[in-house]
């Protein structure tokens, strides 16, 4: 054997030594006290993605794209548990911000900007200003119990910000990295889908509804499990208006049977953000002043709503019949005579509005809405959440992080689509159709429970609009290059 390498295996036996001493040491640790082994754990992870950043950057992002949609049965509510109880939705969210803060200033080290695009720096001000003010609100009306509160609902939304940054970072540069990021996506996909089709065939989903099987997959709710499916089914379909029959059928029959999913979780709300997904996406694509491309979109999009029409349109049908509208529904629903879900959402919101205006301006405090909404769920005595983003925002931040939030949504929709852009003609299509999946299921609010506390759902958005910048021309001419390019040659 050359010398080179028996020193070379001679380095190596002590450094597997060592770190197999400190994985036991770690057990011992935890053995005896949790928390200092908490505290061991992220000292030794903070050491090796500090040696490492790459390459434990890399794994960090196999490991959320692929666990972190199996992890959301967990992080439900339940009786007894205060704001910082333990599961493993919350260690995997801990976990995230750790590591975002340790990459991140080991970047700021090597001399790299923390966000890659000063643009998303000052606009997440705005969503850093809502939830300011509803921190500062919770402390000075309900004391610690209100900052605990704000506290945890800060940290989970850091941690899906600290995802979008991971990504950036990670395909910075990087477009076949952007590749593998998609490919890990669909990975973290495969395990709700498949427990979905098992709940399907054994009868086994949420129940909650008489003589209606709804599937939620690994989601807590059905009600997430819908929107969930939202961005992969406008992921395909927009996908499926590039060239080649049989890559469009492929994506089209992908995008069909995510659809009979999506309407076997009975979820109104979660058909209502696909049907607007679909008509912003031809919006959109309209704007890329390519005739051959919107020719494209629109019948791909024909052709999926035949399609999903034909397999789940009476399940829609009888979804919607009994839906009253007018006089008859708020008078049902102010009196609570009403089993109807649209109707039962008008006295909650009602009920929320009336309660927020007590303190109108900077509201009752982050993550309040759970702890003093009127309306409770009779069989949990759990207060309801607001199931509306914007009546949720207002409750907790008052008008002004109201304003806040929704410019914070129409900036990062501007930066989204300017992003999407600056894609590849190759790529546009799909990164168009993230654009409207954010678009839909962040303004149809009065359509999807709350987006801005679906976390498995953020993740998953985030991160597409994240991997979409891995694939952006370096030199090819933008769509609004292109647009002031045709104005002046019509003038």
């Amino acid at each position: 054997m050359p010398p080179e390498l028996n020193d070379a295996g001679s380095r190596r036996i002590p450094r597997l030594a060592t770190w197999a001493l400190a994985v036991a040491a770690l057990g011992v640790l935890a053995a005896w006290n949790n928390g200092v082994a908490t505290l061991a754990f992220a000292i030794a992870l903070s050491c090796a993605i500090w040696r490492w950043p790459d390459v434990l950057l890399s794994a960090a992002l196999v490991v959320l794209l692929v666990g972190r949609p199996a992890l959301d049965m967990y992080s439900e509510r339940r009786l007894g548990l205060g704001p910082f109880a333990i599961s493993p939705a919350v260690v995997f969210g801990a976990g995230v911000l750790w590591v975002a803060l340790v990459v991140g200033v080991r970047r700021a080290r090597d001399g790299k900007r923390f966000w890659p695009d000063p643009a998303l720096l000052r606009l997440h001000g705005w969503l850093l200003a809502t939830y300011v003010i509803g921190l500062v609100a919770g402390l000075r009306w309900y004391g610690m119990t209100g900052a605990a509160t704000g506290v945890r609902e800060a940290a989970r939304l850091f941690s899906v910000i600290g995802v979008f940054l991971l990504v950036l970072w990670w395909v910075e540069g990087r477009p076949d990295r952007g590749r593998r990021g998609w490919v890990y996506l669909t990975i973290g996909a495969v395990t709700p889908i498949v427990v979905a089709i098992w709940q399907w065939i054994t009868v086994s989903g949420n129940l909650e509804l008489e003589g209606i099987n709804r599937l939620q997959g690994t989601f807590g709710h059905p009600h997430t499990f819908g929107p969930y499916l939202v961005p992969f089914i406008l992921l395909a379909v927009a996908q499926a208006t590039q060239p080649g029959l049989t890559r469009r059928l492929t994506l089209l029959t992908v995008a069909g049977g995510l659809t009979v999913l999506l309407g076997l979780t009975y979820s109104r709300t979660a058909e209502l953000v696909l049907l607007t997904g679909l008509v912003l996406y031809l919006l959109l694509q309209a704007g890329q002043l390519d005739p051959r491309a919107v020719v494209r979109s629109a019948v791909a999009v024909l052709l999926f709503a035949a399609l999903g029409w034909a397999v789940v349109g009476n399940a829609v049908r009888e979804r919607f019949s009994g839906i009253r509208i007018g006089s008859e529904a708020i008078e049902a629903a102010r009196t609570g005579q009403t089993e109807n879900s649209f109707e039962w959402r008008l006295l909650n919101w009602g009920g929320l509005i009336v309660v927020g205006t007590e303190h109108p301006y900077t509201g009752h405090g982050m993550g309040m809405t759970a702890v003093l909404n009127p309306q409770r769920d009779p069989a949990t005595d759990l207060p309801y959440t607001a199931h509306d983003d914007f009546v949720r925002v207002f409750f907790e931040t008052g008008a002004v992080g109201l304003v806040c939030y929704i410019v914070y949504g129409i900036l990062l929709s501007m930066w989204a689509l300017r992003a999407a852009r600056a894609v590849p003609a190759a790529e546009g299509s799909g990164a168009l159709g993230v654009v409207a999946a954010f678009i839909a299921l962040f303004f149809l609010t009065a359509g999807t429970p709350e987006f801005g506390t679906q976390t498995a759902v953020q993740y998953e958005v985030y991160t597409m609009l994240g991997l979409m910048t891995a694939s952006k021309r370096t030199g090819a001419p933008s769509a609004d290059r292109r647009r002031e390019a045709a104005a002046t040659k019509a003038a």
